[in-house]
């Protein structure tokens, strides 16, 4: 075995030291990310929507170091991401009983002169009776 090892680094130009070097590393990355998914699948039986940034920072704190972008992509490959909550805001009511004036500039007027066209915006601020 051991010679089909070295025949093996010599033809890919690698010293058999090399070779060992790189399996020893594959393991140990194997065994460190074993180690953070077991902590995150903990953590997340009590946080079970605890975010990737605070498990990495609490993660730092029980010395058990990774990159932020090496635990999303972790973490995505094994599908522990939690779902972002896209909050809903209704901002218009269109059914109403007051006159809506019709939108020219869809009907292709053409504009000619400065202060022809004037465009506003609205901003809805919540009450408190939710209206």
């Amino acid at each position: 075995m051991n010679l089909s090892i070295t025949t093996a680094c010599r033809f890919l130009g690698i010293s058999r030291q090399a070779y060992y070097q790189r399996i020893e590393r594959q393991q140990w990355r194997m065994r460190h990310e074993q180690e953070v998914l077991t902590f995150v699948q903990t953590e997340r039986l009590y946080q079970p929507r605890i975010g990737t940034r605070k498990l990495q920072h609490l993660m730092s704190i029980a010395r058990l170091h990774i990159g932020r972008d090496h635990l999303f992509s972790l973490l995505r490959e094994h599908r522990l991401l939690v779902p972002n909550k896209h909050a809903y805001h209704r901002t218009t009511q269109s059914h109403h009983r007051f006159h809506c004036h019709p939108n020219i500039i869809k009907s292709g007027i053409e504009l000619t002169r400065p202060e022809q066209l004037w465009v506003a915006d609205i901003t809805y601020l919540p009450t408190h009776d939710g209206e």
